[in-house]
């Protein structure tokens, strides 16, 4: 089995390459205010099958989709080769992950879902028992899917694929053959596929992957990863009739071009360097032209999502952005730490986290601030004036009831010495982290 790319080896340094900076989305950035946060990120649950990945890695919700009022979640380690991995989805009628999986698929990890002509698809990453390469697939019957692992292929030899797209009536496949980056197509809806388009290694002993493809401007568009580098030089374009070479996605700044999930948004490709639910730079692409994009002045983001004619992204600081114009981002929320994906779906927010987790936004939670009662991350005397106008004693309503459910911490609906108690435990003063932290 070839070896699992690195998670971090395709980020960026600090300083943005020569050949990115004069097309960096920098000055022209507007960063719009947030919305006023009076909810809360509430949990829905814990992925059933996630959470008993052997690594941490492994356990982190790294890509959420909705697909058919339900939330499907990608997972897994191909790095420390895990798996199999369950689909198993969180269905927004019962409210709850599916009892038993739909599927376990025959793979390391999935770490993306793609959506055509009504099917899901989900790329085996690192297929296990040394099966080549494939795919598994779920299809919409009513409020039920069904979903199947497409056979293994028997052309070539795709230990991984990273992604599948349509293109004019033909699918086609990010992969590999051997050690050679690897295109595989198929006529007939996936029943049989053939190498269509390949980039050799040209130092010995190096193997290359495509990452993603995207249909943009009329054409098909990939660009090779070499392990062990240097940076390929060029994408690789279809235009239905032949292969030939384009304008690289990505030429400096790195060693790999690990083109995760590239998309079409505002009349350029958006992609991001690294596998979802882990930290990279994200890019624009025109075709002849690369940006490296700084959304809410973030130099890195764990994920974005395309839906419709907005853009969201969860940036490294856990702020959630969208535009519908790279020029001008708005802060809409803040995730909770450990957040590490991000679903825009049927008009409610949602993140998956590193622990296995899926939580959505809820306008109407009220978040639980304990004794800091000005949620102003600290616990000191403007808190305790808040706590002493309640303050009446035990068994006896507090003074203004109904704007004193804060003091009484321990929900007995009195404010008395029991609660007292469990404020002093956390009085610390003023910009100091609470005590009881």
């Amino acid at each position: 089995m070839l070896p699992a790319r690195n998670h971090a080896a395709a980020l960026l340094g600090t300083r943005a390459p020569i050949g990115l900076r004069f097309g960096a989305v920098l000055a022209a950035i507007v960063l719009m205010p947030a919305l006023a946060e009076a909810g809360q990120f509430v949990e829905l649950g814990v992925h059933p099958s996630a959470q008993y990945q052997s690594t941490a890695y492994g356990r982190r919700l790294a890509t959420l989709y909705g697909f058919n009022n339900k939330i499907y979640a990608g997972y897994g380690d191909y790095s420390s080769n895990t798996g199999p991995i369950a689909i198993q989805p969180y269905d927004l009628a019962t409210m709850q992950f599916t009892p038993t999986p739909l599927l376990t698929s025959n793979t390391e990890a999935i770490y993306l879902f793609r959506e055509i002509d009504g099917v899901l698809y989900a790329p085996h990453i690192d297929s296990k028992w040394g099966a080549s390469g494939s795919y598994a697939y779920g299809i919409a019957n009513g409020a039920v899917d069904t979903w199947a692992d497409a056979p293994a292929m028997t052309s070539g030899v795709a230990l991984h694929v990273f992604d599948i797209v349509k293109f004019n009536a033909a699918l086609y496949l990010a992969s590999t053959d051997n050690l050679d980056a690897a295109i595989y197509k198929s006529i007939d809806n996936g029943a049989t596929w053939t190498v269509d388009h390949r980039v050799v290694p040209t130092a010995s002993g190096d193997f290359l992957r495509f990452y993603g493809l995207v249909d943009f401007k009329d054409s098909l568009w990939a660009q090779a990863d070499s392990y062990y580098g240097p940076l390929t030089t060029q994408s690789e374009v279809y235009d239905g009739t032949a292969w030939t070479t384009g304008d690289p996605m990505i030429s400096s700044g790195t060693n790999h071009a690990l083109i995760a999930q590239p998309e079409v948004f505002d009349r350029v490709v958006i992609f991001k360097l690294g596998h979802p639910g882990s930290l990279g730079p994200l890019f624009s692409f025109t075709g002849s032209r690369t940006s490296w994009l700084y959304p809410g002045d973030s130099r890195s983001i764990l994920d974005f999502k395309v839906e419709g004619s907005t853009l969201w992204v969860l940036s490294s600081d856990h702020r959630i952005l969208s535009t519908e114009r790279l020029n001008k981002w708005t802060h809409v929320q803040t995730a909770p730490e450990g957040a590490c994906s991000v679903l825009h779906y049927q008009d409610s927010l949602y993140v998956g986290t590193t622990d296995s987790r899926l939580l959505v936004y809820d306008p109407d939670a009220v978040p639980d601030t304990g004794p800091d009662f000005d949620a102003d991350g600290d616990v000191d005397l403007s808190d305790f004036t808040t706590f002493q106008g309640c303050f009446n004693g035990p068994n006896r309503p507090p003074v203004l009831a109904d704007e004193c459910g804060g003091p009484d911490l321990d929900d007995d609906s009195d404010v008395d010495l029991a609660d007292f108690s469990l404020f002093a435990a956390c009085f610390n003063g003023p910009n100091r982290s609470p005590a009881c932290e």
